[in-house]
């Protein structure tokens, strides 16, 4: 637990407390131990009502740890200026700005970086990702279903990791394995999926021809581990019902390619917000230069509600571009 510096005291209840003293015969020292607080000011190990941290905390002479720590008893030689315990939220000023409010540490759900790349034809615009043409984002779970275009003996029984949204758009992670016979063979996922937005190979084998993850007739596919990469390339993400990202940066490149030099290459991070079936909206866009790239910063971070779509496509004018690209966001709990 940290201590930080705020202008406001934070509550607390019980958690480890790291307390540096200093050690009249051994020197400078530092010590960690569990420091129960509580209201009524008894000794270590009790426990009561959460009370508050006020004063920076300095232990000399033995070594025996505070016993009370609050505004009003400077026991033990508790000194300094006015330091809270407040490691119960996210201290990051870019994410409470776009949020509004502090974050909870609670309710943190993880964070995600989705990178893609795509070779996109001139005069076209589609998403980056391993299928090379336009993205089919369904209105229904759709997604149900995993086979190898090409039967790979090696990759028989393989396992594949599969994260996306349920018909609910709850987050889910399955792990279905391949035909122990013939990769070609469907297998039928245990949970049918609306998104799809990442995979992965789980074995000591490299693909030699796609995996996909396509509807029962094999007629759409929704995520794609292109030979020998093992893992989707795909920048598309979709919020979670329930929770809200906010993307702090998201960055392009463009990959050297004999011929490939377009006029322009612009580069789009969408959102689409399909709890209010809205259509696609432009958020960002900057000009990608030939053999060159980008990073942009968010600041604050650019907030994203559940169940939006977020994606980054190119549009190169003149020529055809192979382009990499992604974001990184982070997912909090509503």
């Amino acid at each position: 637990m940290a201590l930080v510096k705020d202008d406001r005291r934070t509550r607390i209840g019980d958690g480890a407390l790291e307390i540096a003293f200093k050690n009249n015969t051994d020197g400078d020292r530092r010590a960690k131990g569990v420091v129960p607080l509580d209201g009524d000011g008894d000794q270590t190990g009790v426990s009561g009502n959460p009370s508050y941290i006020q004063g920076s905390v300095s232990l000399s002479g033995n070594n025996n740890l505070v016993k009370t720590i609050d505004s009003s008893n400077a026991h033990n030689g508790i000194s300094g200026s006015p330091y809270f315990v407040n490691s119960e939220y996210i201290d990051d000023p870019m994410l409470t700005m776009a949020a509004g409010e502090r974050i909870l540490l609670s309710r943190l759900a993880g964070t995600v970086n989705k990178f893609g790349r795509g070779v996109v034809t001139s005069g076209s615009i589609f998403e980056l990702w391993d299928g090379n043409a336009a993205y089919s984002f369904p209105a229904t779970a759709l997604m149900t279903s995993l086979s190898q275009t090409t039967d790979q003996v090696a990759m028989r029984g393989a396992t594949i990791e599969i994260q996306g949204l349920d018909a609910n758009r709850d987050p889910v992670t399955q792990t279905p394995t391949l035909d122990a016979s013939d990769t070609t063979t469907v297998v039928t996922l245990s949970t049918a999926l609306i998104r799809c937005f990442r995979m992965k190979v789980f074995a000591d084998v490299v693909g030699d021809s796609p995996i996909r993850v396509h509807n029962a007739g094999e007629t759409q596919d929704y995520a794609i581990i292109s030979t020998g990469q093992n893992q989707t390339l795909m920048a598309i993400y979709t919020v979670a019902n329930g929770e809200t990202a906010y993307v702090t940066h998201s960055y392009a490149y463009h990959n050297p390619a004999t011929g490939q030099d377009p006029t322009s290459n612009p580069i789009t991070l969408w959102g689409c917000d399909k709890a209010n079936s809205y259509a696609p909206q432009n958020k960002h866009v900057l000009g990608l230069p030939n053999n060159g790239g980008f990073e942009h910063p968010f600041r604050p971070y650019y907030k994203f509600t559940e169940k939006t779509d977020i994606f980054m496509t190119a549009a190169p004018v003149g020529k055809t571009a192979d382009v990499s690209a992604g974001f990184d966001l982070i997912r909090v709990t509503n």
